[in-house]
């Protein structure tokens, strides 16, 4: 997401930081205005989970935007971990590699679905 989107009620973040930042992201978010509906903060069905990319992982060599998980299964990821070095911003030409550690974002019945697909 760029500084020049919008956000409409009903849109889902998945957002990382300290519990501070978060609290107050959410105090931000679902501030009542004017004009509109307060948001409703639903997180119950978020989680953040890791997956490491295995020697015989399907999605090796493909880059993000390929495997368009957003679309498909409503997973964002929100880091790679490629040896020592975290990255948190990445575009979606990315191409993940054997040994990355991914943190994805996303429902966890989505979660599950993804997993089974590299079965």
């Amino acid at each position: 997401m760029s500084a020049s989107e919008s956000l409409y009620a009903g849109d889902q973040l998945y957002l990382v930081g300290s519990a501070e930042n978060l609290e107050q992201a959410l105090a931000m978010l679902t501030r009542e205005t004017e004009h509109e509906e307060p948001a409703e903060a639903n997180l119950s069905s978020a989680i953040l989970t890791k997956l490491v990319i295995a020697q015989s992982s399907p999605w090796s060599g493909r880059s993000l935007s390929e495997l368009n998980w957003p679309a498909r299964f409503g997973i964002q990821v929100v880091g790679i971990r490629r040896g020592s070095k975290l990255q948190v911003s990445f575009s979606a030409a990315e191409q993940l590699q054997v040994g990355d550690e991914l943190t994805l974002a996303g429902p966890l019945t989505s979660v599950q679905t993804l997993l089974d697909t590299a079965n």
